[in-house]
Parts: C-alpha cells; sequence; structure tokens
C-alpha cells in the first residue's frame, strides 16, 4: 500500500515540476515548490483525536495538502493556456464518460428535466465543434465561457473519474509494469486536474468572510477577463477538427476491443499527451511555453 502513494506522489510531484519550469525560473519554482511541499508535511502531524497513528491515512491527506496548497499557490500562473484543439480533445473525453450516464439519467427524467440536463451536456460540445469546423473569430466573452466549459469537464473528470479510480486501484492485489505506469500517470493527471478545480472555484460569486458581494463580483469578473485571455482561439482547420473527432474515440474503442489496457491508463497518457502537444502555459516573460517541451 505504501509503495503504491509513493508511485502515485512521485506523479503528483512530477508534474508539479514541469508546470514551474514552464512558467517559472528556477529559484522561483524551487520556493514555490517548498512552500507547497512544507504545507504537505502539516499532515503527517498527528490528530489529538485519534488513538492509533494511520501512517498510510496521513500520507493520502499529504498528497492532498500538497495539490491544494500547489493550487492555491500558483493559481493564476500555471493557468494552462487552452487550444482549441486541445478543448476538442476533452470533450471528447468527457463525452466517453458521461455519455452513457446522461442518457440514462435522461431517460429516467420528466420532459422537461431531461431537456435541460440534455442541453446542458451536449450544447455547449455542439458550441466547440461549430467553433472548430468554422473558421471565425470570437468575441472574447465567448472565449472566457469555452474556457468555463473546460474547467467544468476537468471537474467532473476529476471528481467522478480520477479520485474513485485512485481508490479502486489502491486495492488491486495484481500488479504488473502497466498497473504502476498507471498509478504514476494517474498522478501527473490529478495534479492537473486539482489546478483546473481551483480555477473553478474562484468563478463561483459567493462572497469570502468580510468581503461584500459586490467586491466578490468583481474578483469574478477579473477572473473571468483571465480565463477568457487563456483560451487560444486558433482557427483550426476543419479537417483537423474532424481527425480529433474521429481519432479520440477510435482510440478508446480500440483499446475496448483490441488492446484491452486500463481505461483511466489510456486517460491519463491522452489527456497528458494532450496537454504537452496541443496546449500549453504562458512563462513569467510572456511567451508560451511548452510544459515538456
Amino acid at each position: 500500500m505504501l509503495f503504491m502513494q509513493v508511485v502515485f506522489s512521485m506523479g503528483v510531484l512530477l508534474q508539479a515540476i514541469l508546470i514551474l519550469r514552464s512558467v517559472m525560473d528556477f529559484s522561483s519554482g524551487l520556493l514555490s515548490f517548498s512552500k507547497a511541499f512544507g504545507v504537505s508535511l502539516l499532515a503527517f502531524l498527528p490528530i489529538t483525536s485519534e488513538q492509533h497513528y494511520d501512517f498510510y491515512s496521513h500520507y493520502n491527506g499529504a498528497i492532498m495538502f500538497f495539490m491544494c496548497a500547489f493550487s492555491a499557490m500558483n493559481n493564476k500562473k500555471i493557468l494552462p493556456i487552452i487550444s482549441e484543439r486541445y478543448l476538442i480533445l476533452v470533450n471528447m473525453i468527457f463525452l466517453y464518460y458521461v455519455f452513457g450516464g446522461v442518457v440514462s439519467l435522461v431517460s429516467r427524467m420528466d420532459t422537461v428535466d431531461a431537456i435541460f440536463v440534455a442541453e446542458a451536456i451536449f450544447l455547449p460540445t455542439i458550441a466547440v465543434l461549430v467553433n472548430g469546423l468554422v473558421p471565425i473569430r470570437i468575441p472574447e466573452w465567448v472565449k472566457g465561457c469555452f474556457y468555463l466549459w473546460y474547467l467544468f469537464m476537468a471537474s467532473v473528470l476529476l471528481f467522478i473519474v480520477m479520485l474513485p479510480t485512485y481508490f479502486v486501484v489502491m486495492q488491486q492485489e495484481h500488479m504488473t509494469y502497466l498497473f504502476w505506469f498507471n498509478l504514476f500517470s494517474l498522478g501527473m493527471l490529478t495534479l492537473s486536474l486539482s489546478v483546473d478545480v481551483v480555477n473553478t472555484l474562484l468563478i463561483v460569486p459567493i462572497p469570502g468572510r468580510h468581503q461584500t458581494f459586490a467586491e466578490r463580483w468583481a474578483n469574478v469578473k477579473m477572473h473571468f477577463k483571465l480565463l477568457s485571455s487563456k483560451y487560444e482561439d486558433d482557427d483550426l482547420e476543419p479537417i483537423k477538427t474532424l481527425i480529433l473527432v474521429v481519432v479520440v474515440p477510435l482510440i478508446f474503442v480500440s483499446n475496448t476491443y483490441f488492446l484491452h489496457l486500463n481505461d483511466f491508463l489510456v486517460t491519463s497518457v491522452v489527456f497528458i499527451a494532450g496537454r504537452m502537444i496541443l496546449s500549453g502555459y504562458q512563462s513569467q516573460a510572456g511567451d508560451l511555453k511548452n510544459p515538456v517541451i
């Protein structure tokens, strides 16, 4: 169990290093990493109410502390540039996981509620695909809405898919090389998605303590403007859009019928590779940098 947690946390730490390497110089990145790591060590402190010190539970807590601290301390600096291509890729992964659940849910609902749920899921997808197929310039507020849609999908994938997978994987007894790679890549992907979740929370217009609604709304508008600036409307050629729409589902279908690899391993690889190739981060100097290359 402990070695599994170590492998997962190594994926988390490596992804944190790769992200910081993309947006900061060495000294700033080291300081930021050290702060988050220092916060994570607090999870090892014993709780006054616990009778027996459970190291494994504290280790899990340390991983969660690190991801939360890393995401909260650096949220605006490490907010990724989302390209039109990457948004389509994530949208295809999202549909792969939620389509069956949405159809099942809609079939048990009243007509009005069913239409609302279906529209909430599929209309943004249609808008994304139309934007990818039709070479038009979109206004800033639409870019912000597309980025919000990406953050929503990332949050759903984290809480509905990735975190439950972590606890399921921890119970497995048959461990192969692919198992360890799956666990490692799951750690990398979980950290990336946790950054997206923090930025989702920043757009929620609920005032904090000692904050008026007007002040909170002003912060929300500023963050929405930041999200708009991080969406890259690169006027993707229609043929490339169709290739993405076909290839991503084809990868999962091929895995189901031929490769028989763990779905979450395929998801992690496609997600992380897509972010490396199709998206990026913006450095302090203002230039767009790939998180690995």
